[in-house]
């Protein structure tokens, strides 16, 4: 059960009073120490939301950290930013710490971006993925960390925009099973429609 500090902490975080919501989430933590993984979400994004970026990252699990990471990215995302602004954002995102917990956390938050958008189907949405693709190879082309990342991406993009499914076998399955569900992949293997 949530300490009463916790649901005062994340009434903050949703105001974006930030260091009020860490104040209360300290006091859970002191009050009751068991309920960190309850209230992880929250206290990361108001970590965030303060540039307390070396406190999260030391805090934090690399899971948290890079689901925290998702949610950062869900904002630019649901901002709808041209390339350049998109692009510059990823960055400031990507440099708002320097270590490699925070860079796996972004690649991490990227991957599970493009597992999210898996379920994209409108064309605006496919648009915004097109986007996404094209500034991420862009970015990333030279970076080692994230060649995984950038065929994943750019998968994805030629499965949902050109709907070219074959693009699908590049990648391995383990990989291939974030884009695709288990049944769908039987279905593509096998060669029937889905």
């Amino acid at each position: 059960m949530r300490c009463p500090w916790g649901n005062i902490g994340i009434a903050y975080c949703r105001l974006g009073q930030h260091k009020l919501a860490l104040d209360a989430f300290d006091r859970v933590l002191a009050l009751a120490p068991g309920t960190q993984a309850e209230i992880s979400h929250y206290r990361l994004e108001s970590l965030f939301g303060t540039n307390q970026y070396d406190v999260a990252v030391k805090t934090a699990t690399p899971e948290d950290l890079s689901h925290a990471v998702f949610h950062q990215i869900l904002t630019i995302l649901n901002s709808h930013p041209r390339q350049a602004k998109l692009k510059e954002q990823l960055l400031q995102l990507m440099n708002a710490h320097d270590s490699n917990a925070w860079r796996n956390a972004f690649v991490g938050g990227l991957t599970e971006l493009a597992s999210f958008s898996k379920d994209f189907e409108s064309p605006e949405d496919l648009q915004h993925l097109k986007i996404w693709n094209s500034a991420i190879q862009e970015l990333f082309a030279k970076e080692l960390a994230f060649s995984i990342l950038l065929k994943l991406f750019d998968v994805l993009t030629r499965v949902k925009v050109s709907n070219d499914r074959k693009a699908l076998l590049e990648l391995p399955r383990e990989q291939r099973l974030l884009l695709i569900t288990e049944k769908e992949e039987e279905d593509f293997l096998s060669g029937r429609s889905p």
